[in-house]
């Protein structure tokens, strides 16, 4: 359960970087 748990998490922040360089990336393109 431990485990699974910091897996998610992990991918949260993944996603989260993920999500935070595509808006830059917008914000450079305009």
């Amino acid at each position: 359960m431990d485990k699974f748990s910091h897996v998610i998490i992990e991918n949260l922040v993944i996603e989260k970087t993920c999500f935070s360089d595509t808006v830059t990336m917008q914000h450079h393109i305009e």
